[in-house]
């Protein structure tokens, strides 16, 4: 039976009803008892947000709703009702949800503290993984920690619910336990773990595990709770259908489309059943809409808001007086918690051994102030940005006849240790495509709190085994850093454009650094370095003198991460800025000599389709000779018409602008948006000053963020007659 002869049948019946005339008996007796109406509303991301334009209708037709239920995302607009919100409320509340945060990054990029920026900086690939009980892949792409918040800020007043039936509006959220394999109607409990069990879309977002049930999204048995809102009582059921455009023939596809579609396919046969068992079935016109566009949640409402005014007619037959409608808002008023308290304790549960206090001390700012949800959330996220946990959630309890605060950490399951990898792979010339992969594995409090042991490798182009002991001094802002590490490289040598040579230089020795950590952004390191170095042309000939022996050096580093995103920064500064003095070196080759450089890359946001970003770096050897390549130049986004590290030198300096021009509106998108870039480079290496003119070249092509790197794709001008097709995967800006 087609959807829309089941809306023409269930309009009919309930017509007919309306207008049959009533017995005279009937009119001698007492009035028969008001409908009572529930709604069902289904899930649907974004397109869920017409939902609240049914209920504004509803509310200005002073038309009671006695019974509401939701699934996924219809399951957070049902339980925004059922808390007490009316359509104004929750529209401001939807309107005010960074729902880029929520769906996509987990925990933000400038949240995270500076060691788990490095790790996202360093290894662009969102796939973290854990080697806690041999290799392990997460539940799911997203742990939850801005869907968390979300619930948490509407459900924390109702943790503590004997029935649902007693919220101000009664609710019912629909979830599947995935290891039984049925469907499970919450009635009763905490109201968080209702919303986000139905909310848990498959893969996607993190499960809920409640004992021996592994929860997720109900939508994959039952997308539109009818059933659950006819057991409730209700007389007449009113279900919210979202159907969006179907995929047509020909139409340009992603994978997100079909498996985006394919989900879609099979719900469609769940709603059908349910929608069988509704007495009136509103179906908003979503045209055009994107599902993951939560930026068009006004005109979301607008559509829902005329589902129900074409449907006017049946609808109002269920108005009530304004007497009985003032009294109806009364009593959900009177059932209403409120969203702020005072509390008197806090507890957190879940934390790390050793960490329990130090949590404390930072919630310690809420205990005895009216809670501010905001400023909750952002102490939360922080905590989670630390690495340790997968998310966090919060709820208001009452103890002793006292409001507390319980802060829930959940821990990744899967680590530590973690490892976070990269693809690298340079196709500065594509008939010579480098590749290199590589991970850090990171074990968390090894040796004490915030303390930790990273190890890194690369294998390719470049083969790196590095190994540091990151030791915070008390658990101090304050570190002492030693490390060991094997580096094998290889300079492709050039005369012109013509390569003539590889140049190896083969590293192995350890160090130490002692530091300051200020706050998320900086890192101040200051240390020694000791390696043998071997270094000698392992193809064609070259002038660069071959070295054998002692290589030591003394070094500063300061860096600032404050950008916004790891791969395609939008808003924010990076810098940084190191110096060293190399005291020792293999017999022949020069000694004691500075080097210093520094880089710096500002990016800044226009509008949502339009970004700019500038790099400039240079450094020097002061007017030293160094017989070894200090700098080097050449390769995508560093001097891109140029093969990789084709001019080097002594001293050097670089600008770049990139463009950046979204190819879509789309705010979420798992893959990221596509950007159409235009860069202008202009730069040089080079021993003598009267080499140092600018070479200068222009950059087209398209960059895409993935969850595994950066891509950009293109073709680079340049002078002297240079012009390439090139990619490039893995760090980009």
């Amino acid at each position: 039976m087609s959807r829309k002869l089941v809306v023409s049948f269930c309009a009919v019946l309930l017509a007919v009803s309306l207008v049959v005339p009533v017995p005279l008996q009937a009119q001698n007796a007492e009035p028969p008892k008001r409908a009572r109406l529930g709604l069902a509303l289904s899930g649907g991301s974004a397109l869920a947000l017409a939902h609240i334009g049914v209920i504004k209708w509803l509310e200005e037709n002073r038309i009671p709703v006695e019974y509401i239920a939701g699934t996924s995302m219809g399951g957070l607009v049902s339980g925004l009702y059922a808390s007490g919100m009316d359509s104004k409320e929750m529209q401001d509340y939807v309107s005010g949800v960074n729902w880029q945060e929520v769906f996509i990054s987990g925990v933000p990029y400038g949240q995270k503290t500076f060691r788990r920026k490095e790790d996202l900086r360093d290894y662009p690939n969102r796939f973290e993984l854990g080697l806690h009980k041999g290799l392990e892949v997460p539940f799911s792409l997203n742990p939850g920690q801005g869907v968390n918040l979300v619930v948490s800020r509407v459900a924390a007043p109702y943790s503590e619910m004997k029935s649902f039936d007693d919220m101000p509006t009664p609710f019912r959220a629909v979830a599947t336990d995935l290891v039984s394999g049925n469907k499970v109607v919450y009635d009763k409990g905490d109201l968080f773990d209702a919303m986000r069990a139905t909310m848990s879309i498959p893969a996607y977002f993190a499960p809920v595990r409640q004992g021996k049930r592994v929860m997720v999204d109900g939508g994959t048995l039952q997308n539109i709770p009818v059933e659950a809102v006819k057991d409730m009582g209700a007389d007449t059921i009113v279900a919210v259908e979202l159907n969006d455009t179907m995929l047509k023939p020909y139409e340009p596809t992603s994978l997100i489309n079909v498996l985006g579609r394919t989900m879609a396919v099979m719900i469609i046969s769940n709603e059908m059943r349910s929608l069988a068992q509704a007495n009136l079935i509103l179906s908003p016109d979503l045209k055009g809409l994107d599902s993951f566009d939560f930026t068009a949640a006004e005109e979301f409402i607008k559509r829902g808001y005329a589902a129900a005014e074409k449907q006017a007619q049946l609808l109002r037959s269920f108005a009530v007086s304004e007497q009985e409608w003032q009294q109806y808002l009364e009593n959900r008023k009177a059932k209403r918690r409120s969203q702020v308290i005072t509390p008197k304790f806090i507890q957190v549960e879940g934390a790390v051994p050793g960490s329990n206090e130090r949590i404390l001390a930072r919630l310690g700012r809420f205990m005895g102030e009216p809670v501010d949800a905001a400023a909750l959330d952002n102490t939360l996220t922080r905590v989670a940005g630390a690495g340790r946990y997968d998310s966090s959630d919060y709820r208001y309890v009452q103890r002793g006849g006292e409001d507390g605060l319980v802060v829930n950490l959940h821990r990744k399951t899967y680590g530590p240790p973690v490892l976070n990898t990269v693809l690298d792979v340079d196709g500065s010339d594509i008939y010579d495509v480098v590749f290199g992969i590589g991970g850090r594995v990171t074990f968390f409090d090894f040796g004490g709190y915030n303390s930790e042991w990273r190890t890194d490798f690369n294998l390719g182009y470049r083969n790196i085994l590095n190994s540091e002991y990151y030791w915070r001094i008390n658990a101090s802002r304050f570190f002492i850093a030693p490390r060991g590490y094997l580096d094998y490289s290889r300079q492709p040598l050039y005369q012109g454009n013509q390569r003539v040579a590889d140049y190896r230089i083969k590293r192995q020795g350890g160090g130490m650094d002692v530091g300051l950590l200020a706050g998320r952004s900086n890192e101040f390191r200051f240390g020694l370095d000791a390696s043998h170095v071997e270094a000698f042309a392992s193809t064609g000939a070259t002038t660069l003198p071959r070295g054998d022996g002692a290589f030591q050096l003394i070094r500063g580093k300061w860096q600032l991460n404050a950008m916004d995103e790891p791969i395609i920064p939008h808003n924010g500064a990076r810098i940084t800025v190191q110096g060293s003095l190399v005291f020792d070196t293999p017999d022949g080759l020069p000694s004691h000599y500075p080097i210093a450089e520094s880089r710096i890359v500002l990016a800044r946001e226009f509008s949502r389709r339009h970004i700019f970003i500038m790099s400039l770096a240079g450094g020097t050897t002061a007017g030293h000779d160094t017989a070894l390549p200090a700098f080097t130049l050449g390769g995508p986004l560093r001097l891109t018409a140029l093969a990789r590290d084709q001019f080097f030198g002594n001293n050097y300096y670089y600008s770049g602008f990139a463009y950046l021009r979204s190819l879509t509106n789309a705010q979420l998108s798992l893959f990221g948006r596509p950007y159409l870039t235009f860069a202008y480079e202009l730069g040089n290496a080079f021993n003598d000053i009267r080499d140092a003119n600018p070479y200068n070249n222009a950059v087209v092509g398209v960059t895409v963020e993935t969850p595994f790197g950066g891509l950009l794709v293109g073709g680079a001008f340049g002078e002297q007659g240079n012009h390439k097709f090139f990619f490039r995967i893995g760090r980009l800006f």
